[in-house]
């Protein structure tokens, strides 16, 4: 009976539960998946933003050299996870169910993949603080339209999930590994 649900638990409550294996597949599948699919978005309306009369050029203009910036960071970061990063680990499952322990394991400590990815993680959450933080000012000092309304909630939306991510990269996924 739904009366006597107190509360919904959040998805994430379970996280540290979850097998190795399946956090590179959820973290692929859900935030990969979305970043790719918002970045495009993202820039169309930073873009398209740049375009209207009463906007702030000069803002608009560094709001989208950022979010270029951004992207492109971040597209090398999802690079490096999927190419290199997510591969390890699968690997290093692999022998772990086997009960192997080539020299793969060996010659290639975790760490030396995962703390250049921390690095971007952290630049990533800095420039999209400012670009936040910018994409606001633009709101708030020109005349509001839809696209600038748009464009602010798709970068909360977008903030929300990195900070999503990147807890699941770096509290979950890469201290197991």
């Amino acid at each position: 009976d739904l009366s006597e649900v107190d509360i919904v638990k959040d998805v994430f409550e379970d996280y540290n539960k979850w097998s190795l294996d399946f956090l590179v597949i959820y973290i692929e599948n859900t935030h990969h998946t979305y970043i790719k699919k918002s970045l495009p978005a993202i820039l169309k309306l930073s873009k398209k933003l740049n375009e209207i009369e009463d906007v702030n050029r000069e803002e608009s203009s560094r709001l989208h050299e950022m979010l270029i910036k951004m992207n492109d960071i971040i597209l090398d970061h999802l690079e490096e996870e999927e190419g290199t990063l997510f591969p390890h680990i699968k690997k290093l499952i692999t022998n772990l169910k086997d009960d192997n322990q080539p020299e793969y394991i060996h010659n290639i400590k975790i760490e030396h993949l995962i703390n250049p990815l921390k690095d971007q993680r952290d630049l990533i959450a800095h420039l999209i603080k400012e670009i936040i933080s910018l994409s606001k000012a633009c709101y708030a000092f020109d005349t509001p339209n839809e696209t600038s309304k748009k464009l602010c909630l798709k970068l909360q939306e977008f903030e929300l999930d990195l900070q999503r991510h990147f807890h699941l990269d770096n509290n979950i996924l890469e201290p197991k590994a």
